[in-house]
């Protein structure tokens, strides 16, 4: 949002983002559906990132 906001504020001719805005007005505050899905997303990204990560704690005492 910060970046249709900036662009908007400079006058430039810029489309709404679609299906961001309730209604797609823009004067109304977004609805954060997604902010479930990312969470859940990352979390699954982390995750996975530990688990493929090899660990030898015999190095630590090099």
């Amino acid at each position: 949002m910060g970046e249709y906001k900036r662009d908007k504020d400079k006058g430039l001719e810029i489309k709404i983002p679609i299906n961001y805005f309730p209604n797609d007005d823009d004067t109304k505050k977004p609805l954060h559906s997604w902010k479930t899905t990312a969470h859940l997303f990352y979390h699954n990204w982390l995750n996975a990132v530990y688990q493929l990560t090899p660990y030898d704690l015999k190095g630590l005492d090099k």
